[in-house]
């Protein structure tokens, strides 16, 4: 049998964008559901910096004081540039200790955070395990038609409904918008590694390697000795590819003594896209967040300076 609900907001997503969007909205007392299919906020290897421009809003939604807690000595940063060749420093942007530097906290821990902000609220609801299966737009307002993890179906109706469902956005795809851009000539690696790059180069916490094939992003995770470590692989390389190169962009990366002592947490890889929804809203249905624009204008800067 299939249940309802009424709220003034559903969004689509429970990801960063759409967890921070519904807690500000409920701070502002508004009613907000989030429907996530995910049973649990993903761990998945995926952003780990917040740059400063970002915790301001981080602050006004009130999670900036745990955002930095559960961060530690990585909660104000920057990024240095040093040469894949010997770890050698080559550029080093100045940093005013007394203003806000670079955030570094996986993505899955910010979520984790957000979320029991919003669990808080009276109304606000989060529903993991909530798919998306269907909505009608109409004047008046949205119903949504979505899964449940115990089989039956679930209808919510809502003045609004935000997809912030990602880059493949399901949202985006229902309600027919399209997604133009182009996707860059190279493939990505996000891997998750325990070494202890502070002891065999001196690393600081977030490092850009340039280098015109061995280039990415060597940084700091968590206060454990995880780090991410970024590099490129040739584009349509599968997963067996990538466990076969892996190790020797480490060999060319790493600092410290041969042979190399790690230990791979995980691989992830990922595209460089540039894309945007031809609209981000139609009708009662708005689109936010990776739904809305998939960008990459810092990998673009970094391939100008690592690769000319």
């Amino acid at each position: 049998m299939t249940s309802s609900s009424k709220t003034s907001v559903v969004i689509v997503g429970a990801g960063p964008v759409g967890l921070i969007l519904a807690l500000r909205l409920a701070q502002a007392k508004v009613d907000v559901t989030v429907v996530e299919a995910q049973n649990k906020i993903d761990d998945a290897p995926k952003a780990i910096a917040q740059l400063p421009a970002i915790l301001s809003e981080f602050k006004k939604a009130g999670i900036l004081e745990d955002l930095v807690a559960a961060a530690g000595t990585l909660a104000n940063t920057t990024f240095v540039f040093r040469r894949t060749s010997d770890s050698s420093m080559i550029f080093e942007p100045p940093h005013d200790p007394n203003r806000p530097g670079v955030l570094l906290l996986p993505q899955g821990e910010l979520c984790r955070i957000a979320c029991e902000h919003l669990k808080r609220l009276e109304n606000a609801t989060v529903l993991m395990g909530h798919a998306l299966l269907s909505f009608d737009d109409s004047a008046n307002g949205v119903t949504a038609r979505v899964s449940t993890p115990d089989g039956p179906e679930k209808t919510i109706t809502a003045s609004f409904l935000v997809g912030a469902d990602g880059g493949k956005s399901t949202v985006r795809k229902l309600a027919g918008i399209g997604f133009e851009g182009e996707t860059l000539p190279c493939q990505l690696v996000a891997s998750d590694v325990y070494y202890d790059f502070a002891r065999h180069g001196g690393f600081k916490h977030a490092n850009f390697m340039v280098d015109k094939e061995n280039y990415g992003l060597i940084s700091q995770i968590t206060n454990d000795g995880l780090w991410r470590v970024s590099f490129s692989v040739p584009l349509g390389s599968d997963m067996k590819d990538i466990e076969a190169i892996a190790p020797e962009r480490y060999e060319a990366m790493f600092p410290g003594p041969r042979p190399l002592e790690y230990t791979i947490d995980r691989l992830a890889p990922y595209k460089a896209q540039q894309l945007c929804a031809t609209t981000f809203r139609t009708g009662r249905v708005l689109l936010a967040g990776d739904a809305a624009h998939c960008k990459s204008p810092l990998l673009r800067q970094v391939q100008r300076i690592v690769v000319g």
